[in-house]
């Protein structure tokens, strides 16, 4: 239902605590909750080529509140993507058509034409956006955005530098009478613990703005973030943390300081200081912080079975089995080694290492066993997952071997922990009235 449906949900909660670090006491003033802001969307396929998605936001600030609905309508036409989007809120009326087209082998086009109508003026505000992308190099790929409307115009270029599919720098020129500017993004990526750190500035003739964001998994559903973003000259300073739980995104945005007599202290206070407090919190109480990071920590995929291996092993005990019969037949004659019966897998947890009880994910492995009889004797110091004919059926838990066998007319078992090397025969396995 979730592949079919696609839902997805984000909670963004405003607060600003800039009051307090203003200089003066006076001056200073408790957090305050600036707004809250609730959005959800389902993306539903219908057909193998129509699909259909709805998506809804709610939001209140300063006392006032919002919303807005939308629906959109996917078609794939051929070569063509067509997308049909009808946005209504409390102000406007927007439909949106969107068309997208391969023309070349390397690069597509997409034409987006939108038509406004405002409540409040009563008019209609017709616009088009067009967009011409292409992959440049084998890491460069380009785009060029016309936007083409009564209220501004603005053309955009776009050059993207990728590494392993993914982004590595970002560059953008927008030129328009309203708001020009220049953007640059630089991403720093670390396969080891899935972490992505953006670092990212904006020029405009207005000021400066540089961010910087950091994200990384936390477990192997959920991921969480965190930005700083400022704006110069109006020193606006605020911090934006993100959870990301399946589908669903909980968002926290807290203003620093929107003063510049405050930013110094504002960075002291809100930045420099908690994050030297948590550095000292994580050396001060280590056991108590890996502990927290182990309830995150999700071992799902290593504790799930390797079918491939599962399969091997499958296929090199059919293999093996001509063998072993031909090897317990040449030990029955001489009454030798002869395996009755083998498990190996799962430990029961009211056993111990001396002495290991069988559990319930076990695998039969008396064919493998028995083919590795050689006169009489059957020495295993390995690990017993790596043997011919064995997989490991419990991945992350203790495992044990288990053996029944027949010497000299008389029955034997034993059974080991797996990192203990079992020996075959031993008087001490014997099963006998006088051994018992």
């Amino acid at each position: 239902m979730l592949q079919r449906v696609h839902p997805t949900s984000t909670f963004l909660i405003k607060t600003t605590v800039a009051g307090l670090f203003h200089d003066q006491r006076e001056d200073r003033y408790s957090p305050q909750l600036l707004g809250i802001s609730l959005s959800q969307s389902v993306d539903c396929a219908f057909t193998g080529v129509d699909r259909f998605g709805l998506s809804g936001r709610v939001k209140t600030g300063n006392g006032r509140g919002d919303g807005s609905v939308t629906a959109v309508w996917k078609r794939v036409a051929g070569n063509v993507n067509l997308e049909n989007t009808i946005s209504l809120s409390a102000d406007t009326v927007a439909l949106t058509c969107r068309a997208a087209r391969n023309v070349f082998t390397r690069a597509a086009i997409i034409v987006q034409p939108q038509l406004q109508y405002s409540l409040l003026h009563e008019q209609f505000v017709p616009s088009i956006a067009m967009i011409y992308s292409m992959k440049l190099h084998t890491r460069w790929q380009g785009s060029i955005v016309l936007n083409i409307s009564p209220m501004a115009n603005a053309l955009t270029t776009t050059m993207v530098h990728t590494e392993n599919n993914h982004a590595k720098a970002v560059g953008s020129l927008t030129l328009s009478p309203v708001n020009s500017n220049v953007r640059m993004v630089y991403y720093i990526r670390k396969p080891e613990n899935d972490s992505v750190t953006e670092m990212s500035v904006q020029l405009t003739p207005y000021g400066v703005n540089p961010a910087i964001s950091m994200d990384r998994r936390l477990s192997r559903y959920s991921r969480v973030s965190c930005s700083f973003h400022f704006s110069f000259p109006s020193c606006l300073l605020y911090t934006k943390f993100k959870l990301k739980a399946g589908q669903s995104s909980f968002d926290w945005q807290i203003v620093l300081c929107d003063d510049k007599e405050a930013l110094s202290r504002s960075v002291l206070y809100g930045v420099a200081a908690p994050y030297f407090a948590f550095q000292l919190v994580k050396v001060v109480f280590r056991p108590w912080w890996e502990r927290f990071k182990m309830m995150f920590e999700d071992h799902s995929r290593e504790q799930e079975v390797d079918v491939v291996k599962k399969e091997e092993a499958a296929n090199i005990v059919n293999l093996m089995r001509a063998t072993a019969e031909r090897i317990k037949r040449d030990e029955e004659s001489k009454q030798g080694v002869v395996i009755e019966s083998a498990r190996y897998g799962q430990c029961d947890v009211s056993g111990t290492r001396s002495y290991p009880l069988a559990g319930e994910r076990t695998i039969d492995v008396t064919v493998p066993l028995q083919a590795m009889v050689n006169d009489s004797q059957l020495r295993v110091y390995t690990v017993k997952s790596q043997l011919p004919g064995f997989y490991d059926p419990c991945p992350g838990e203790p495992k044990m071997l288990t053996v029944r066998y027949f010497f000299r007319g008389e029955e034997h078992s034993c059974t080991v922990a797996d990192e203990m090397p079992l020996m075959l025969p031993l008087r001490a396995h014997r099963l006998s009235s006088e051994q018992t």
